[in-house]
């Protein structure tokens, strides 16, 4: 199968933003398909051009900002190319407008019509319009007003089962709690770290150990200038994927921050939910986040459950991402 592929960076130093798409290709290339690959210094308007243009595909697949690239993929794939066109949406755009990017900028009508508007023609020219969420899916589904192309592929976890059983087996001090978050609190502005030293402050029988990984100036001050007597807060550097996991192994319980818990997952939680951490609540029990994954979470720390690792690989990223590639393989 001849395949366009076109995202913005498949290094894993771009983050998390590029494991599902470096995941994709390492799969297909494996399934021996041929590959035309438009990314990183090559990811330019002009080189998605030259490619749609120069060749034919049986599949074009896109991921990537900014979003005028998304119109450019598919208007032209229509015009030079008669195979799947599929857009991966891993953020919801218009969405995260409408909600002032968790509430930290003030809605911009104008923006909002126009990204809808991108939107809507995006879906109308493309085969499947592939989602990381439920929520999104409901979300587009309104927006559409149908779900036809709709395909609802979670970002998943890449944890070994060498990881799964050292967590699982893992000799913990039971005396500390420690607690794990990998990544930012800014995005979603005061409300989450709020709600956690709220929670940590009624919460105050067992000694706490909050661990932050990766995150940024903004979450660092805040926590930096608490000072409560039971909790003691530690900051490290970003690390590489392996090495979050095996802190994630040595921790008892998650936290995570999301701009839009009716929409959004965040990527930790699979890594949690794969490494049998259970995650603590700041969430709204009314939104999606919490109906999804309420079986995962819990709202006390005196008596943490046992959360069963995900021995299946329900969440693993390679389980989901084989809906991608069997989309793919389906057009032959």
């Amino acid at each position: 199968m001849k395949i366009l592929f076109v995202t913005y960076s498949l290094q894993e130093s771009f983050g998390v933003g590029s494991a599902r798409s470096r995941m994709l290709y390492k799969m297909l290339m494996e399934k021996g398909h041929s590959i035309t690959l438009v990314a990183d210094e090559n990811y330019t308007c002009v080189n998605i051009l030259k490619s749609l243009i120069m060749d034919r595909y049986d599949v074009v697949y896109f991921s990537g900002p900014p979003f005028t690239y998304y119109l450019v993929s598919l208007l032209f794939g229509k015009i030079f190319n008669t195979g799947m066109l599929i857009v991966d949406f891993r953020d919801p755009w218009s969405f995260h407008i409408q909600g002032g990017y968790g509430k930290r900028e003030k809605n911009n009508n104008l923006k909002l019509k126009l990204a809808i508007g991108i939107e809507k023609l995006i879906y109308k020219s493309c085969d499947k319009f592939v989602v990381c969420t439920t929520g999104m899916y409901r979300k587009y589904t309104e927006l559409f007003k149908e779900n036809k192309k709709l395909v609802v592929v979670y970002n998943g976890h890449e944890i070994e089962d060498s990881y799964l059983l050292c967590r699982h087996f893992a000799e913990k001090n039971k005396s500390i709690i420690r607690i794990i978050c990998c990544g930012s609190f800014a995005y979603t502005g005061p409300t989450m770290a709020n709600r956690l030293l709220n929670k940590l402050k009624i919460n105050n029988r067992k000694e706490i150990e909050l661990v932050f990984i990766g995150t940024d100036d903004e979450t660092k001050t805040f926590f930096g200038n608490i000072k409560l007597d039971n909790v003691k807060i530690k900051f490290y550097e970003r690390m590489n994927y392996q090495e979050v996991l095996q802190e994630i192994s040595k921790s008892d319980v998650g936290i995570l921050a999301l701009r839009d818990e009716e929409f959004e997952y965040g990527t930790k939680v699979f890594d949690y939910i794969g490494l049998g951490l259970p995650i603590y609540n700041l969430f709204d029990r009314k939104n999606n986040f919490y109906k999804t994954f309420k079986k995962y979470i819990i709202d006390e720390l005196d008596d943490i459950p046992q959360i069963d690792p995900d021995f299946e690989m329900r969440f693993s990223r390679k389980k989901q991402i084989e809906k991608i590639v069997h989309m793919m393989e389906n057009i032959l």
